[in-house]
């Protein structure tokens, strides 16, 4: 959602992208589609933290809970190394 209210194409085609894998990864096939994810999954809580430092216009909590969460996603997507 961030990426689209952007108003930068390129912003939000890569975050298509990204999404893309990572759903490719985490949810195989259609077990998404079926299943969807856990209610404690852990991106809730940081898809959370970053709407309300957001809403805050928190700058600096912003870059930290981003970092923490993109660091939260590289540790999935690259879960096998």
């Amino acid at each position: 959602m961030i990426a689209l209210t952007s108003d930068n194409p390129l912003l939000a085609e890569l975050q298509r992208v990204v999404n893309a894998v990572h759903l490719s990864i985490n949810w195989p096939g259609q077990e998404l589609l079926r299943h969807g994810p856990l209610a404690n999954h852990h991106c809730f809580a940081e898809h959370d933290e970053l709407i309300a430092v957001l809403e805050n216009r928190d700058h600096w909590g912003t870059y930290a809970a981003m970092h923490n969460h993109l660091k939260s996603v590289r540790a999935t997507l690259l879960k096998d190394e």
